[in-house]
């Protein structure tokens, strides 16, 4: 193999693996929404808001990058996550949606994101210096929010959920 297709094989891999992260973003941000359609605690549900959102700008520099790469973002989400979204919804109706299935929900969510994140960092030590910084501030937010997740599952006490 010579170096230009060498070169075009690690690149391709590459935009995978961020149109990999890209998808798993667009997951976390419909699935913190469908998180909140089932609480009815307006901070939680707002926290849970928030968080869609930075995944929403999470995803909009993922694309970004992508283009700036040579590559092209695909569109949608993953199978997973969609699955994953059913059984929040499920979840939901079988625990009458305690606010602590989906914190759980959300950590299980999150953790594995941080996985996603660490395989693409190992599997392409040698990307630009650009994308491994875009990489590493997503991944600190997300560990950030797990310890916020873990930290209100250590603390929640059941409340009397607002009608």
């Amino acid at each position: 193999m010579n170096v230009s297709k060498a070169v075009i094989n690690h690149s391709a891999a590459l935009i995978q693996g961020l149109n990999d992260l890209l998808s798993r973003n667009r997951d976390a941000q419909k699935g913190y929404v469908e998180a909140s359609n089932h609480i009815n605690l307006n901070e939680l549900s707002k926290w849970m808001l928030d968080y869609s959102v930075q995944r929403q700008m999470f995803s909009n520099q993922l694309d970004m990058e992508i283009r700036r790469l040579g590559g092209t973002p695909e569109d949608g989400t993953t199978a997973l996550g969609e699955l994953h979204r059913v059984w929040i919804d499920l979840r939901g109706e079988i625990t009458n949606n305690d606010p602590l299935a989906m914190l759980e929900e959300c950590l299980r969510g999150e953790e594995q994101a941080v996985e996603d994140y660490d395989a693409v960092l190992r599997q392409h030590r040698d990307m630009p210096q650009q994308t491994i910084d875009l990489l590493n501030r997503h991944k600190s937010k997300i560990i950030l929010a797990i310890s916020q997740i873990k930290a209100m599952l250590k603390s929640y006490v059941p409340v009397e959920q607002e009608s």
